[in-house]
Formats: structure tokens, C-alpha cells, sequence
């Protein structure tokens, strides 16, 4: 059987669908990255987003299962005020895939009043890629790291929130911070497994919203194995666990509680566990097997 997967070459998604790919492939699927029309033969599987899903509708028509990633169709301001927050299906396209029998609908966020035109969506949060990452026994380089992009959402709200936190951790540790660096997944994986403990930053509509988190939260847990992070409700509920906070002298606190744990090693190897045996792609990709 193949899977069809729209292609991503940027940003977030570029990671997240590659470990969708390497989940699909490690339980015996064939992977095909599209990113224009394409005439497959056969039965496939097919993973999109609604954002293509007109343009590639007999594609999903045909298809034996098609997992349609599906945006809110409307979202609270000030942030739904912007073409980066809007679904882009019309009214009319919502109504098709809503009575395809095939099509299943999920998004990585809680499923809330805000996917009202959409039927039937599952929350299919993201997850850990344990085999484009790994966790490695090193000597620590520092004492936290943080990996990541300056991801303007059309109200460029992180970039703030990331210098303010970020700003002020770094006057306290030694710190290996990669912004816009463009890591790849050999480097990426190093400095999470050479840092004590890694710190997770989250844009102002997730703080306020808690509905999803990204993907930083998983690798760091999955290769680091211990994280702080800022308050994101998503977090809260999947990982009880975790040291939150928007407060920045807070974050500092747990930062120097978890350095100086004695029992650091085991507890970073106690959550990695609970990652590998919970939140992997294989996971993700089982979990829509039965939707």
C-alpha cells in the first residue's frame, strides 16, 4: 500500500510530515511526497491538508483513506482576522469532504466550537520522530538549549515573547540557543543531547488559546528527556509532569531545581520511556489507522 503525502519543504511541516513519513515506512507502507497533481494507481492512502483539498479533490475521491489535516473554520480575534488563521475549503468543499465516507478528519489542536462546519474531526496531537532522532549518552555542552524559528504568524507576536524569555535565561546559563539556524537533524539532535535540560516557547495565540503545542515539545522530551516550557493548556493535559510557565525568573527556578536534581539521569531517562512508549509518530499513525 502507498501513502501519498502532501509535501512540505519549509517550516514546521517539513518535520512533522517527514516523522509522519518515517512512521508510515517503519510499519511497512511505500511514502510518496507530492506537491503538484499525480494520477496513482492502485489502492493508496492519502495524507493533505485542506488547504489543497480542492485543488486535489479526485485525488482524495479515489482514495482508499484519505487523512485530511483540517484547519478551524473560523478563529477568535485578533488572530482570525488573518488569511494565516482562516480555512482555506469554501462552505461548499467542507460540505463534500464532510460526506465522504473515506475522509478523515483531524487536526493536531483540541477540537473545540471553532471546527463548527467540520464533522467528525479527531485531535491527533503531534508527536516524537524516534527514528530521524535519538537519544544519546554525551558529555553536556549546556546547561539548556532551545532550537527554533522566528515563526511570524501575521501579527509577529513570538519574536517578543522569545527575546524577553530567552533574554533573560541566557544572563543565567550557559545556554546553546539556535534561532533561525537551520539545524539539520544530525546538529539539532546533538545539542539536545549535549544540554541538561531543554526549554520550550510557545506563540502568544497558543498561550492564550492552550489548543495545541508544537513539536519542539515531543523532540525535546523524546531526545532530551526533561523540559520546562511556558503555560500551554495541551501540555497540561498530556504531560502533567512538565514545569510550566510564562514567568520568566519561574522558568530560571525550575531550570536550577532540575540541574541541581541528583537524580537528573534518571528521571530525563524516566520521560524519554514515556515518550517512546506513547507519543511517537507510530503512535499518530496507528491512531488514524482507526479513526
Amino acid at each position: 500500500m502507498t501513502v501519498y503525502i502532501q509535501e512540505h519543504t519549509f517550516g514546521a511541516g517539513k518535520w512533522i510530515y517527514t516523522g509522519y513519513k518515517n512512521a508510515w515506512e517503519s510499519i511497512g507502507y511505500k511514502v510518496v511526497f507530492f506537491n503538484n497533481n499525480i494520477t496513482p494507481a492502485g489502492d493508496y492512502y492519502v495524507m493533505i491538508t485542506d488547504g489543497a483539498a480542492e485543488q486535489h479533490l479526485n485525488l482524495i475521491t479515489n482514495s482508499k483513506q484519505c487523512f485530511l489535516y483540517t484547519q478551524p473554520n473560523h478563529f477568535p480575534e485578533p488572530w482570525g482576522t488573518h488569511p494565516n488563521f482562516q480555512c482555506h475549503c469554501s462552505d461548499e468543499v467542507i460540505t463534500k469532504l464532510n460526506d465522504m465516507t473515506n475522509v478523515k478528519k483531524w487536526t493536531f489542536s483540541t477540537v473545540t466550537q471553532f471546527f463548527n462546519k467540520w464533522k467528525n474531526v479527531t485531535t491527533v496531537p503531534l508527536a516524537f520522530d524516534n527514528i530521524g532522532y535519538n537519544r544519546i549518552k554525551i558529555d553536556y555542552k549546556f546547561d539548556v538549549c532551545f532550537i527554533g524559528g522566528i515563526a511570524n504568524n501575521g501579527f509577529n507576536e513570538k519574536i517578543h515573547i522569545m527575546n524577553e524569555t530567552l533574554g533573560y535565561i541566557s544572563k543565567k546559563f550557559n545556554c546553546g540557543f539556535f534561532i533561525n539556524k537551520n539545524l539539520s537533524h544530525k546538529q539539532e539532535n546533538y545539542v539536545l543531547n549535549a544540554s541538561k535540560i531543554a526549554i520550550n516557547i510557545h506563540d502568544a495565540y497558543q498561550r492564550k488559546l492552550g489548543l495545541d503545542t508544537n513539536e519542539r515539545t515531543f523532540k525535546s522530551l523524546g531526545v532530551n528527556g526533561m523540559l520546562v516550557s511556558d503555560e500551554i493548556a495541551q501540555i497540561k493535559d498530556m504531560f502533567s509532569f512538565i514545569n510550566m510557565s510564562n514567568d520568566s525568573n519561574k522558568l530560571v527556578s525550575f531550570i536550577e531545581a532540575h540541574i541541581n536534581d541528583n537524580n537528573l539521569e534518571q528521571h530525563k531517562d524516566s520521560n524519554v520511556d514515556f515518550i517512546l512508549k506513547n507519543h511517537t509518530y507510530i503512535h499518530r499513525v496507528n491512531k488514524l489507522l482507526q479513526l
